[in-house]
């Protein structure tokens, strides 16, 4: 692996990192109804926080 290879495929896990991190975030600022209707880590009970999302996708 030579190594702009290595430094472009620690920057790519680093952009979708932060793409699933903000995309988090911008689910999390949601109002509780919302989150309960698209079955976002809601419970009755309580909200889960800090937890990774189970939310995957890739980044073009």
């Amino acid at each position: 692996m030579s190594m702009s290879t290595a430094l472009a495929w620690i920057a790519s896990g680093r952009m979708k990192s932060r793409a699933e991190r903000r995309t988090a975030d911008i689910i999390n600022a949601l109002p509780e109804e919302i989150q309960k209707d698209i079955g976002w880590r809601w419970t009755p009970t309580r909200r889960e926080k800090g937890n990774k999302p189970g939310l995957r996708f890739e980044v073009l």
